[in-house]
């Protein structure tokens, strides 16, 4: 039987910039090429300006998660000016993190993810007498029969594995909804000391601008506790149901596993401010995990000289080849010879690497994430478990902000300082590393006569949307994706599936289009 291709795009939901190619050879991905499809400028913007334009506009790269890039930046500024952080601009700026980590992972979990495992044509069958659910069975099914039924539609085929019981796809449409009420209570939250959302104000290079209330703090509260109960009740019940439901067949035979090497750079500050030593969700590497014995994995400890950028896939110049992202400068170059992305290949020690929740919770050796995979019966390094690290993350993240708003109240009451601000040098390089949602996020910068010289951003979705190297190793999702059943090659639901499970936002990883509006991807 010959292989056939089949190509994908966009394929995230969230954002349109990415593109999949897989070779399905018996039933079976057998080889598969991921791509960003437009080009990222901020870099090469960046070029030239006052280091303290560096907050606001690397933030506009994305507007999914602005505020890890504000962080990551102002980090990247503390240590060039050599600033001590105040407690209470440590605490802002984690309290900022949370509430957009939580948002992000409802997005991804509700409106991004949750699609692939249910027959939302199932609702119209729904016959119990919850008025809630029988609310949603009425709006869905009327959506469903104008015959655009965004965002349930268009879609591939239901597949055997996907919900279709009438009452479950109707409880799972209504948290659904419930979802887009709880994002909006996330990002509100972030507003409260970050200024506004998307975008934010408050952070700045030496700590943050707001000089926190009483009010802003209860505000904060009690919105946390209403999103932190909803998140325990309601999303990590469903990712449970999911992991050990619909995708719980995603789990077995390698499917979905990538490479078993994991980053995590670490995420919220627990004593020092930019010292990803020492944080709630711990830095640290694992190279070639036991799918089996993952508990027992060797974890190493990060060591950022070792992060460097292969090009040769990717459509920029190969004068920067695997540098450090210290040393290099963005070069595009679009009719480069057999480049098909505008994603960079990151790699660790000369290996790729998974970021994300799951790698946070592999590098943490979480004991209760650990119990939640084995009650749903599946592998730690697969789909389902990408699922459960998600929610679950984002429940140790709500609890964890209930003692930072403790701790903050008690800074403000002593009257803490909540800024640092100290002049630039003229010449100097740093790096602002944390963990944003979707995994590692790190932002190098060079000073030369107290401008920026050089400006490099290595993103989460950089990592794990990373095309081959020189050595023609795969990026995580491409790795991912081989080994994946696709029994109907023209209903390639389950490609769709673990290139989800990654969470990808491009949008971080590429950002210009051409301005004659053509598509740039070309793979193979």
């Amino acid at each position: 039987m010959a292989i056939e291709t089949v190509r994908l795009g966009p394929v995230s939901r969230i954002s349109d910039d990415m593109n999949v190619q897989v070779a399905i050879d018996a039933g079976k991905v057998v080889d598969a090429h991921v791509a960003g499809t437009v080009a990222r400028g901020f870099e090469v913007i960046l070029r030239g300006k006052d280091p303290r334009d560096a907050v606001i506009l690397s933030q506009r790269i994305c507007g999914v998660c602005p505020a890890p890039h504000a962080v990551a930046s102002a980090l990247a500024l503390d240590d060039l000016t050599d600033a001590s952080i105040p407690r209470p601009a440590r605490l802002v700026r984690n309290l900022i993190l949370g509430a957009s980590h939580l948002a992000s992972h409802i997005v991804s979990f509700y409106l991004a993810t949750l699609q692939d495992y249910i027959d939302p044509t199932a609702v119209a069958a729904y016959g119990g007498d919850d008025e809630r659910l029988q609310l949603v069975a009425r709006k869905v099914g009327a959506l469903l029969g104008t015959g655009d039924g965004a965002p349930f539609t268009p879609r591939y085929a239901s597949d055997e594995s996907c919900l279709k019981d009438p009452n479950s796809v109707a409880g799972l449409l209504a948290n659904y909804f419930d979802a887009l009420l709880a994002k909006r209570k996330a990002e509100t939250m972030t507003a409260i000391f970050a200024g506004r959302h998307p975008h934010i104000c408050s952070v700045v290079p030496g700590g943050v601008t707001i000089p926190v209330t009483e009010s802003q703090i209860t505000q904060f509260q009690y919105a946390l506790q209403e999103l932190g109960d909803w998140i325990e009740r309601v999303m990590l019940p469903d990712a449970q149901a999911l992991a050990a439901g619909p995708a719980k067949p995603l789990a077995g035979n390698g499917f979905g596993v990538g490479h078993s090497n994991f980053l995590s750079y670490g995420a919220f500050d627990l004593i020092t401010s930019g010292d990803y030593k020492n944080r709630l969700l711990p830095s640290g590497v694992i190279v070639g995990a036991d799918v089996a014995n993952w508990g027992r994995a060797t974890v190493q400890d990060l060591d950022p000289a070792k992060i460097a950028e292969s090009l040769r896939f990717g459509w920029y110049t190969d004068a920067y080849e695997g540098k450090s992202p210290r040393k290099s400068i963005t070069e595009f170059s679009p009719g480069k010879a057999n480049a098909y992305t505008f994603a960079k290949a990151p790699r660790y020690d000369g290996k790729p690497m998974e970021v994300g929740p799951l790698a946070r919770m592999m590098v943490k050796k979480d004991s209760g994430f650990q119990r939640l995979v084995r009650k749903a019966g599946v592998t730690t390094q697969s789909v389902p478990a990408r699922l459960l690290a998600r929610a679950y993350e984002a429940k140790l993240i709500a609890r964890a902000m209930v003692g930072w708003l403790d701790s903050l109240l008690k800074a403000i009451a002593d009257r803490e300082d909540i800024c640092d601000e100290k002049p630039f040098p003229d010449t100097g390089e740093a790096a602002g590393l944390l963990d944003a949602p979707r995994g590692a996020l790190g932002h190098w910068i060079t000073l030369d006569a107290g401008i920026i010289d050089t400006y490099q951003v290595v993103s989460p979705s950089t990592w794990n949307a990373s095309p081959r190297d020189p050595s023609l190793v795969r990026g995580p999702i491409e790795e991912a994706l081989v080994g994946t059943p696709v029994p109907d090659a023209a209903n390639p639901l389950n490609v769709l599936r673990v290139v989800r499970s990654f969470d990808p936002c491009l949008t971080c990883a590429v950002h210009v289009l051409d301005g004659s509006g053509r598509s740039l991807t070309r793979i193979g």
